[in-house]
């Protein structure tokens, strides 16, 4: 037996124990080693693990030990557990999360986004955002207007410095800040991100940029950054991005009524959603858009909407009610 002698009256089995080989027969009570203690049996509980009845021999209860802590199905898990976590490289996002999203340059065909540098843009955007049309174009805002440019680019340094929040600049031709995007309130476990916080000053207002900035964010969002739902937020009185959700192909999901209290009134906000079902379609029509082929003299000849219709794609009026006069 695997180079041990078998074990004879004048010595004890196996470096002293006094447990019988397994593949032996014991002998019968009393005849062996001259009077000895009852023989001890074994009793199985399962396939991995056996109890030794009847013994005390301090080696045996080791054996026994070493037997039950080796098939431990908990200890097993742990260690594969362990193991998938060690392949892990510095900075991975941990399998079945989407990443955070981050700022970063985005080329489109008539400008680009970029990250929003607080210090070198707010100068520009103070002034194209400060002119005959300052209040409508902050009314709807968290923020603004501003009466200073410092205290402008005060609040945009404390909106820049959230790491919750990733804001872009839209870049014109000439490489100017035209207005800004965000991306926040991201919940990376559920792949979910809101867009949000969205600056159109009147010189990027209706314009082929204006729909290829949104066209970028959110082929990042889906394609770059795999997240599965874009969320858009506004309040009920925001007529112009209600519409623009529209347009975009948000589906609009219902009102959160008077959740939101701002600049001293209480507002309903408006839930809309675009999922990565959806995106494949949306691309398709955005790129059919923005193509030069759909304008003539600088101006559209499909609009967004009626590509959206023609390809089976609309997602329908939104059921939400009247928008107030």
């Amino acid at each position: 037996m695997n180079g041990r002698p078998f074990p004879t009256r004048s010595s004890p089995p196996w470096n002293g124990t006094c447990c019988w080989p397994i593949s032996r027969k014991p002998p019968p009570h009393g005849s062996a080693w001259g009077g000895m203690p009852a023989f001890p049996t074994r009793r199985r509980f399962s396939s991995c693990r056996t109890e030794w009845v009847g013994c005390s021999d301090t080696g045996t209860r080791a054996l026994q030990q070493k037997r039950e802590t080796a098939f431990r199905p908990q200890l097993l898990k742990t260690k594969r557990c362990e193991t998938m976590s060690s392949k892990l490289k510095p900075n991975e996002v941990t399998p079945g999360d989407a990443p955070v999203p981050l700022a970063i340059e985005l080329a489109g065909r008539w400008g680009r986004l970029r990250p929003l540098d607080a210090a070198g843009d707010a100068a520009q955007l103070y002034l194209l955002s400060h002119d005959e049309h300052t209040h409508a174009t902050w009314v709807d805002m968290k923020v603004g207007p501003f009466a200073t440019e410092r205290a402008f680019a005060e609040q945009v340094a404390v909106l820049v410095a959230d790491p919750k929040r990733a804001f872009f600049a839209v870049d014109g031709p000439d490489g100017g800040p035209l207005g800004w995007l965000c991306l926040m309130e991201a919940r990376p476990a559920h792949h979910v991100v809101e867009l949000g916080y969205v600056l159109y000053t009147p010189p990027l207002q209706r314009t082929r940029l204006a729909t290829e900035a949104l066209y970028l964010i959110l082929r990042h969002v889906f394609d770059d950054l795999g997240y599965r739902r874009l969320e858009w937020t506004c309040t009920s009185t925001n007529q112009r991005s209600r519409k623009a959700a529209d347009r975009l192909g948000f589906v609009y999901e219902g009102m959160l009524r008077e959740s939101l209290f701002l600049k001293g009134k209480p507002r309903d906000i408006c839930m809309y959603s675009m999922l990565s079902s959806e995106w494949p379609a949306r691309r398709a029509a955005f790129e059919a858009w923005l193509d030069p082929a759909n304008f003539r003299d600088g101006r559209q000849i499909w609009s967004l909407t009626e590509i959206r219709s023609a390809a089976g794609h609309d997602p329908g009026e939104p059921a939400d009610p009247p928008l107030p006069v």
